[in-house]
């Protein structure tokens, strides 16, 4: 038995690559996200999964389709604190001139 040739991909969306998965080798990730929402539910806060490896920079965040508006939201808040402290911490540094 030879390794199975990747099905072409369709594409489904206009600017993003989108790759849907359904399976077995899913399963631990739904356990995860089951176990996380149950957690989650008293604060009625958004589960988002943080997945890692120690082999790779950065994380892998998975978010449910029930909460990708509140996650997205909290997101671009985040990013909007930050973009406005950025040109704060840069309009406050007066620039040295030099005599």
């Amino acid at each position: 038995m030879g390794m199975r040739k990747p099905r072409q991909q369709r594409p489904t969306h206009d600017s993003l690559h989108t790759e849907c998965k359904l399976g077995q080798r899913c399963a631990r990730t739904w356990s995860l996200r089951d176990a996380a929402r149950k957690a989650a539910s008293r604060s009625g806060k958004p589960v988002v999964l943080a997945l890692g490896s120690p082999r790779r920079p950065g994380w892998l965040h998975v978010v449910h389709t029930d909460d990708m508006d509140a996650f997205l939201c909290e997101y671009l808040k985040k990013k909007r604190r930050d973009i406005l402290e950025q040109n704060r911490d840069s309009q406050s540094c007066p620039s040295q001139q030099s005599r």
